[in-house]
Formats: C-alpha cells, structure tokens, sequence
C-alpha cells in the first residue's frame, strides 16, 4: 500500500500558512487577498460601474444643468475644478445608488474620482469607510483596484 501525501510539505496540523498565530494575515497573506480583490474588482467591477453610471444618468444630467456652471481654460479645455467637482458628485451618486457591495476580502466596493481625469474609478475599502478622508481621490494607502499601482508613489 502506497501513501501519498497531498498537503504542502513542512506544514503542521492547525498552523495556518497565510495567517499569524494571532489571526492577523502575514505580509504574504495580504497580498493574497489584494490580488483576490484586484481581480474581482477587474471582472466585475467595470460592469458595476457602467450599470450604475446608467442609473444615474438623469441625476448626473440634472446636475450639469443646474449646479455645475462649468468654467473653461483659454485653450477651451475644462478647468480642473470642474471636472472634480463633476467627478466627486457622480462618485457620490454611484456610491448612494449601489450600497455596499462587498469584495472577497470583505471590503466594500467604492467609486473615487482621480484628480485630472475625467470619470471615476472602481476602488475597494473597508466597511464604513469615511470618503471625505480621501486624499485627492486616493484612498490613504494609495491602492485603488483599477490599477495594479501605487498611486501615492506617482504623484497621483
């Protein structure tokens, strides 16, 4: 009779390989789940993001009307603070329509507008958290799902 082993070779019965004995995921652990996160957030989340765009077309469109009063450069090109402050609303509308919707890691899908560039864009935070503690669009670890970069390090 033949006996083969089928686990990972060193580990020990109820030690966990992603985690610390306290329950904290390990450096490797995390980066686990943040590659989990960004690629859920890759398939699913642009569909997410163009459906709710379309739910709040109107409002969007009511707020361009009434609110905005969108100022230009002289070369004709919108200023930068009328495509954040357009920007922050529709994040703000995408984010009031869609609720919390929880990525594998337990976080929650977010929507955030990037300084200089015209939409929003799919990011993941914790439950509850606070999107007036966004820093230019950035949530404050720099990680936003869309890209697998740190935007803190660019500048962003």
């Amino acid at each position: 009779m033949i006996i083969k082993h089928s686990g990972v070779l060193g580990m020990k019965w109820g030690i966990r390989r992603y985690q610390n004995p306290d329950g904290s995921l390990t450096q490797r652990g995390q980066a686990r789940i943040d590659r989990k996160d960004e690629k859920w957030v890759a398939t699913k989340g642009e569909k997410i993001k163009t459906s709710t765009q379309a739910a709040i077309k109107k409002d969007m469109q009511a707020f361009v009307q009434n609110e905005l009063n969108p100022r230009f450069k002289t070369n004709g090109k919108l200023t930068s603070e009328t495509i954040l402050r357009y920007n922050n609303k529709m994040a703000e509308l995408m984010n009031a329509k869609i609720g919390d919707v929880p990525v594998p890691s337990g976080r929650v899908l977010r929507f955030v507008s990037k300084r200089g560039e015209i939409g929003v864009h799919t990011a993941y935070a914790d439950a509850g958290y606070d999107l007036s503690r966004l820093n230019k669009g950035v949530f404050a670890s720099g990680k936003v799902g869309y890209k697998n970069v740190n935007l803190m390090n660019k500048g962003g």
